[in-house]
C-alpha cells in the first residue's frame, strides 16, 4: 500500500479546500421532500416540506427549549438564517460569498445590512467594555468653521464604528465597477451590487479588527499602532477578497486594487472640495471659491477620472484578448 507523502497530503488538502472555497454551498441539501404530511393548522394533506394552503412547516413538532431559542433568535431577526454561518463564510471564502450573494444564492446567507449592524453594534460594545474614558484630546476649530463639520464626522465616525467603515468603503463603489468591470468572474455587476459588496467588505472588517485587535487590549497601545494595524487589514482584507470575487491573478488584482484605492482617494478629495465651495458660497469668500474651483477641484477630479478611464481601458483591452477568436 502506497503511503502519501506529507506534501502529497497538504497539497490534497489544498485542493479540497480551494474546491470547498469555490462552492461552499454544494454540501446543503435542495431536495424536496416527498413523503405525505398533515398540516396541523389547516388540516390540509400534502407532498413537500411546507403547506401549499397556510404555508405552515412539515417539520413543525413539540415545543422543545430549541424552539425557545429559536423564537429568542426570530425576535432579533437571526432565526432564519444562520449570521454564525455566514460570518464563518465571510472569513474563509470572503470573495466567493460575495459572489454567491450577487448571484442569486441569498438563501443560506445571513441578509448583509443587518448583519453589518449587529457586528457593529456588537463591536461598539466590545470596545466601550475594553477602553476607559481620557480626556478629550480634540482640537478646537472654533477659529474656522469649515473644519467642524469634519471634527463632528470623526467623533460620529468613532461612534458609529461600522456605519463610518461602510463610508469609507462606499468610496470605493465607483472605482471598483469601473476597473474591475471586465473581470474574469463577477464581471458586469451593477452599482447596486457594488454598494452589497462594500457592506460584506465593511462587515468584514469589523470582524477582523475585533480578532486582530483582542491581544492588543491587554497592553497599553498608541492610536498610531491601531493605524497601521487597521491600513495593514484593509490591505491584506481586500487583496484576498477581490482575488476571489474577480478572478484575477495576485499582481492583476494588487495592481487593480491600487488603482481603485487612488481613485477612492480622489473621489474623498472631490467631496471635501464641493463641501469646500458650499461653505465658500455661504460665507461669501469668492476668491478662494474661485481658487477651489478652477485649480484644487478640476486636478482632484481630473486625477479621478484618469485613473478611472487607463484601468478601464486596459481591462477591455486584456478582456477582449481573453476572447476566443470569432467570438
Amino acid at each position: 500500500m502506497e503511503t502519501k507523502t506529507i506534501k502529497q497530503k497538504v497539497a490534497h488538502w489544498l485542493e479540497r479546500y480551494d474546491a470547498w472555497k469555490r462552492d461552499s454551498m454544494r454540501h446543503i441539501s435542495t431536495a424536496g421532500d416527498d413523503r405525505q404530511h398533515h398540516c396541523h393548522c389547516c388540516q390540509a394533506e400534502y407532498v413537500g416540506r411546507f403547506c401549499p394552503h397556510c404555508g405552515q412547516q412539515a417539520s413543525t413538532k413539540h415545543i422543545t427549549w430549541k424552539s425557545v431559542w429559536q423564537g429568542a433568535m426570530d425576535l432579533w431577526g437571526v432565526g432564519s438564517r444562520s449570521l454564525p454561518y455566514t460570518l464563518w463564510q465571510l472569513l474563509w471564502r470572503p470573495g466567493y460569498l460575495i459572489a454567491d450573494y450577487i448571484n442569486g444564492r441569498r438563501q443560506e446567507s445571513f441578509p448583509p445590512i443587518k448583519m453589518l449592524v449587529f457586528v457593529g453594534v456588537f463591536f461598539l460594545l466590545a470596545t466601550n467594555w475594553t477602553t476607559t474614558d481620557e480626556a478629550s484630546t480634540a482640537v478646537d476649530y472654533a477659529d474656522n468653521d469649515a473644519f467642524q463639520w469634519f471634527d463632528r464626522f470623526i467623533d460620529w465616525a468613532a461612534l458609529h464604528f461600522h456605519w463610518g467603515a461602510l463610508v469609507f468603503f462606499s468610496m470605493l463603489i465607483v472605482p471598483t465597477y469601473y476597473i474591475f468591470r471586465f473581470a474574469p468572474r463577477c464581471k458586469g455587476h451593477t452599482l447596486p451590487e457594488g454598494f452589497f459588496i462594500q457592506v460584506f467588505n465593511s462587515t468584514q472588517f469589523l470582524v477582523l479588527m475585533m480578532i486582530v485587535c483582542a491581544p492588543l487590549l491587554l497592553i497599553d497601545y498608541s492610536d498610531d499602532v491601531f493605524t497601521i494595524i487597521s491600513f495593514t487589514v484593509v490591505g491584506v482584507m481586500l487583496v484576498r477578497t477581490y482575488r476571489q470575487l474577480f478572478g484575477y491573478h495576485w499582481w492583476g488584482t494588487v495592481w487593480r486594487l491600487c488603482a481603485a484605492l487612488a481613485a477612492a482617494l480622489f473621489t474623498f478629495f472631490v467631496i471635501i472640495q464641493l463641501y469646500f465651495c458650499t461653505y465658500l458660497v455661504v460665507t461669501h469668500n469668492w476668491e478662494r471659491l474661485w481658487r477651489n474651483l478652477l485649480i484644487r477641484l478640476p486636478i482632484y477630479f481630473a486625477a479621478l477620472v484618469g485613473i478611472i478611464a487607463a484601468c478601464y481601458a486596459i481591462g477591455k483591452r486584456k478582456a477582449a484578448s481573453r476572447e476566443p477568436a470569432g467570438t
